[in-house]
């Protein structure tokens, strides 16, 4: 059985949702999934990635800056949705990223 607590990357578009379940598909393992309602924003097409993942995840997503840049990271617990990372404005440096086990600092972007 699933955990009720995972990350969702949320997608602007369809073609970068399947892109990005190729890339990360050969790094870790993710789940396509549509996107939580309560997630607006989006094509409709998600991908599921569980927390044990966090650190794999972090460094793919650090060697792949297209993949942030047309996507957002949350973490979905318990049907509540939190916004982990967005694109990053003016070179700012991150702020107030999540603790204990949660993803660090993306390089480029705000962990929220």
């Amino acid at each position: 059985m699933r955990n009720d607590s995972y990350y969702t990357l949320a997608f602007d578009s369809t073609h970068m949702a399947v892109a990005a379940e190729k890339y990360l598909s050969a790094r870790i393992a993710v789940s396509v999934m549509p996107t939580p309602r309560k997630i607006t924003a989006s094509c409709g097409i998600s991908l599921r990635i569980e927390l044990e993942d966090s650190q794999r995840l972090m460094e793919a997503l650090e060697s792949n800056v297209s993949l942030v840049t047309q996507s957002r990271l949350y973490m979905v617990k318990n049907n509540e949705v939190k916004l982990i990372v967005k694109k990053k404005k003016n070179n700012m440096k991150a702020k107030n990223p999540p603790k204990s086990g949660g993803p660090k600092e993306i390089k480029g972007f705000i962990m929220k």
